[in-house]
């Protein structure tokens, strides 16, 4: 009898008597019990008694089922499993957590906390009445009511579960209203008081010029209407003249404060005579009638050549043109007047005549008689008719300038007084080396200075220049004297030429001879060295000359010999050359022993000589005799004697076929042959005891004794050499028995040869199966990933033998919250087998969630409740404002266009719900002022707006594709051609573009709003 121990009782009502009845009817005879990695526990929670698992329960046992499960009815420890005891019972308790603690996530009656079951759970629930009444203080979310938890309680006129106060319900539970200082739907402002002439009307619509309310600060007048010479223009200011509209009484009007362009400041039209100069039309305006003053009646300047004579002028013809009475200055003709009048060359308007125009009105020369220095002038004879002195003795030349030898003019007379002798030559510079010295002498051979450009036609013999000239008669220095000739005969004139070999001519210290022609072989050669060896020519008495180019293997040695064996230089063709006449040395001359053996050849075994290191010679290569490679053959040469060894494989191995005594091995001589090599009478043995014994481990044949040969050898129980394993005798001469591997047929239905429980087959030699409670882990059919051997599917195992896993539609309680076999997150579960909760990233609609940006934050564009929103906490933007169903942010910071319109796509989308966000786009006048409103709010005097023509020139397109249908440009705009592609609105109230565009360049700066729609 089952004797029931204290330890049972459950501490929250569990049925003792089902808890015994499960352990009873789990409890198995005969079974293992399996180990922590066959799927059972781990260390038990008390000390186990031996027996405890055999399936027979025994003092102090309160059950014994005989597995090693710990979460069934019966333990580990063999004590029947109760609430409380730390180990959740599969089928029975959801958790247990071991303790008494009842706020914690497993109850004490070892059910799951959850909202609803009347106990608040610590640091998750705020209360917790037991009830699905929403209103009664505790919500069904286990929450207390509070304005914004979506409950209306008493005391609230709203609650809609955000703190946003731009919908129906503000944060503080009472219904928006006009008035309120939130712009809630419908209303494109609200700024909470009853003042109707500020930026937000009474009727929480923003305020726009035409709307015929004065707005207070933005507009100085408002009719109502949009007629523009009605007194009030259509941009709300009061018509003056300069506002740039023609009224009553004006004839222009041009918008501006200046008076040099078509309409004046008096709004009458430019004319000449008013006073002011008309700006590109006028050249001045004095606002009188006087022609003969500085400005003309016409309003162009006075001047010479119009035909009336002002301020200043003798006359005026009305050209410009000289000689025809009037001169191009209006004054009267005569040299000096500075006018060209007829006979005049120049006119400098002076007397002087040292200048570069005389005082006849005749440009300065040289050669006029009058010294001009303007023209470098030194002294002037009125003489230049030639390039000399000419014997007048004045001393200037054509350049009126003093003679001197290198002015480049030869002074043939010396008979003036400046000091200079008379000139050969003069080239004008002062280089030696061109035929004219700069002392003005001529350059001839032998006055020291070489002349590079000869150009004396009394010098025939001379080719045009001197290559040197040393100043000396000598003809042995390097440099030949004036009049010497090749070979000092009468051979071609050399004088003032460089020496040269073959000139005849031997230069000391540089040539060992000079014959004076090129024939190497006459004891000079044409280097005009004497011959030697090594100079490349050969003379007598040498053989040959290569130059001594250090190469005794060639054609010639540097001996100027050529080579021969016996010469004591290895030459092509030779092994070696000792430079004598032996042959029995380490050089063969002579071949001696072999008369076809080459001159100049090393020694080799097999020329029939006893040389040094040989034991023999016997002048053949025959391997099988007793000679073998000039060594007296023996056993263990490699090479087979014949006649005396039967084999010879040079090692002292008795395994490999061949003996250490040359001898081949064979069964029965006590050697083992391995591999045979070289082949032997008998082959490869396995075996070799050197003895005709049949029955022991070796057969006469040098085999083996193995299972299947037929004879019972040693550790064999039987050998019947059949083959088959299914006899009384298995194919490894032993008796049948489970555990062997091979299936006893008759008595075993599988045998797979270990004592592995957890294979295929078990160690009773039964096919193993799901439900076992015995994993099955061997390869081959299906593996299996656990075996609980229960048929559950709600706990980690499934009863397929699989892992219970996330996605297979089976809920693995106590791990998943849920489980609905798909891989979908936008249902009520998770593809992370969790229940769909607003904050987990994931939009479900099923849930009524709008949005999800994983959190539960009342921030960015989505609410703590998973609904939409307009933006607000995003770095750099302002709160977001709602007008019809877009949401608008303001952003601060001052950037370029492209800048602009990336944030508003990349960082508004990525905090959204995959929207849509651009710059925005303006639809209408409403929208317009709802724009330029919330840029004046902000402190922004220009914005980008999202409109532009870059694609095609004055094609203008919105960002988001909205039409364009409607626009407001300033007055003039848009005018910036293909240079200004971008479009900002003008929010500055002093700007007369207020609230209207401007096509700007797209590198300007400015701030921004950004548009976002939901998907």
């Amino acid at each position: 009898m089952l004797r029931v121990t204290s330890q049972s009782h459950s501490r929250h009502g569990f049925g003792l008597s089902l808890l015994l009845l499960t352990a009873l009817a789990s409890t198995s005879c005969g079974e293992d019990m399996p180990t922590p990695e066959d799927g059972g526990s781990g260390p038990m929670d008390a000390e186990v008694p031996r027996s405890c698992g055999d399936g027979i329960v025994q003092p102090p046992e309160a059950c014994d089922d005989g597995n090693a499960v710990d979460s069934d009815a019966c333990r580990n420890t063999c004590q029947i499993a109760a609430c409380g005891d730390g180990v959740a019972q599969r089928g029975f308790e959801m958790c247990d957590d071991g303790n008494e603690i009842d706020t914690d996530q497993c109850r004490n009656n070892c059910e799951s906390a959850r909202c609803g079951d009347g106990v608040v759970q610590e640091g998750v629930e705020a209360c917790d009445d037991g009830n699905t009444v929403d209103d009664d203080g505790c919500t069904n979310a286990c929450r207390l009511l509070t304005c914004g938890d979506g409950v209306v309680q008493e005391g609230e006129a709203c609650d809609d579960g955000n703190d946003s106060n731009f919908d129906a319900c503000l944060n503080t539970c009472v219904e928006a209203s006009c008035g309120d200082g939130f712009p809630g739907p419908g209303e494109a402002c609200d700024d909470g008081n009853t003042v109707d002439t500020d930026a937000c009307r009474n009727t929480c619509v923003i305020a726009r010029c035409g709307d015929g309310v004065v707005w207070t600060g933005v507009e100085a007048c408002d009719d109502g209407n949009m007629v523009e010479t009605d007194g009030c223009t259509t941009t709300c200011r009061v018509e003056t003249c300069g506002d740039g509209v023609v009224n009553g009484g004006e004839a222009c009007d041009d918008g501006n404060t200046s008076d040099t362009d078509a309409c004046l400041n008096t709004c009458l039209p430019a004319s000449c005579g008013d006073g002011h100069v008309y700006e590109g039309v006028e050249e001045c305006d004095d606002g009188n009638m006087i022609p003969t003053d500085a400005c003309t009646n016409s309003c162009a300047r006075a001047a010479c050549g119009d035909g009336i004579v002002g301020p200043g002028e003798f006359c005026d013809d009305g050209n410009t043109m000289d000689g025809d009475g009037c001169n191009s200055l209006c004054s009267p003709a005569g040299c000096g007047n500075g006018a060209l009048d007829p006979g005049e060359t120049c006119d400098d308007g002076n007397t002087i005549s040292t200048d570069l125009c005389t005082n006849t009105c005749m440009p300065a020369r040289c050669g006029d008689n009058i010294i001009q220095p303007v023209l470098g002038e030194v002294c002037d004879n009125g003489d230049i008719s030639n390039n000399a002195d000419g014997g007048n003795g004045d001393g200037c030349n054509a350049l009126c300038r003093p003679t001197s030898c290198g002015d480049g003019f030869i002074d043939l007379d010396d008979a003036s007084d400046d000091g200079n002798p008379a000139e050969a030559c003069d080239d004008g510079n002062t280089v030696d080396t061109d035929n004219c010295t700069s002392a003005c002498v001529r350059n001839v051979c032998g006055d020291g200075i070489v002349d590079m450009q000869d150009d004396d036609p009394s010098d025939p013999d001379c080719d045009g220049c001197e290559e040197c000239d040393d100043g000396n008669l000598s003809n042995t220095d390097g440099c030949m004297s004036p009049g010497a000739r090749a070979g000092g005969g009468s051979g071609v004139l050399i004088e003032c030429r460089s020496a040269r070999c073959g000139d005849g001519w031997i230069q000391a210290g540089i040539e060992d001879c000079d014959d004076g022609n090129f024939n190497n072989n006459d004891g000079c050669t044409n280097v005009c060295m004497l011959p030697f060896c090594g100079d490349g020519f050969v003379t007598a008495p040498e053989q040959c000359d290569d130059g001594m180019d250090g190469d005794n293997a060639d054609e010639c040695t540097d001996a100027c010999r050529l080579p021969v064996c016996g010469d004591g230089i290895v030459q092509p063709g030779e092994q070696c050359d000792d430079g004598n006449m032996i042959a029995t040395d380490a050089c063969d001359t002579y071949g001696t022993g072999n008369p076809m053996a080459p001159r100049c050849a090393i020694p080799s075994c097999g020329n029939g000589i006893l040389q040094a290191g040989e034991e023999c010679d016997d002048g053949n290569r025959d391997s099988g005799d007793a000679c073998v490679r000039c060594m007296r053959a023996i056993c263990g040469d490699t090479q087979i004697q014949r006649g005396v060894e039967q084999c010879d494989d040079a090692n002292t191995n008795d395994t490999d076929g061949c003996l250490s005594s040359c001898l081949l091995n064979v069964c029965g001589d006590g050697f083992v042959d391995l591999n045979d090599t070289p082949p032997s009478p008998d082959g490869i043995e396995e075996c070799d005891d050197g003895n005709d014994v049949d029955g022991d481990a070796c057969t006469n044949a040098c085999n083996r004794a193995i299972c299947g040969d037929g004879i019972v050898g040693p550790g064999e129980g039987c050998d019947d050499a059949n083959g088959n394993p299914n006899d009384d005798c298995t194919n490894d001469c032993q008796s049948p028995r489970c555990g062997d591997g091979l299936i006893w047929i008759g008595h075993e239905l599988c045998d797979d040869g270990n004592t592995n429980d957890a294979d295929a087959c078990s160690n009773t030699c039964v096919p193993s199966s799901c439900g076992n409670g015995v994993r099955d882990m061997a390869p081959g059919a299906r593996l299996e990933e656990c075996d609980d051997g229960n048929a559950s599917n709600t706990d980690a195992c499934l009863n397929n033998c699989l892992r219970n896993t996330c996605g297979d539609g089976f809920r693995n309680i106590g791990v998943e919250q849920c489980d609905d076999g798909n891989s979908s997150n936008t249902d009520l579960c998770t593809n992370a087998c969790r229940d769909a909760a607003c904050g987990d990233g994931f939009i479900q609609p099923a849930r009524g969630e709008q949005c999800e940006d994983g959190n539960t934050l009342d921030d960015g564009f989505c609410n703590a409740t998973c609904q939409r929103r307009c933006g607000s906490g995003i770095p750099g933007y302002s709160a977001g404002m709602m007008y019809g169903d877009h949401c608008y942010l303001f952003h601060f910071s001052t950037e370029r266009y492209v800048g602009a319109r990336d944030r508003c796509r990349s960082v508004l989308t990525l905090a959204s719900t995959g929207g849509r966000a651009e710059l925005v786009s303006i639809s209408d006048m409403m929208e317009n002022d709802f724009v330029r409103l919330m840029a004046n709010a902000g402190g922004a005097p220009l914005i980008w707006i999202g409109l532009g023509d870059a694609a095609t020139e004055s094609v203008y397109v919105w960002l988001d594709g909205t039409p364009f249908s409607y626009t407001n440009w300033a007055g003039g705009e848009p005018n910036g051609g293909t240079g200004e592609n971008c479009v900002m609105l003008s929010s500055d109230m002093a700007d007369p573009a207020f609230g209207q565009w401007l096509d700007v360049t797209c590198i300007d700066a400015a701030a921004s709003i950004c548009e976002y729609s939901w998907p």
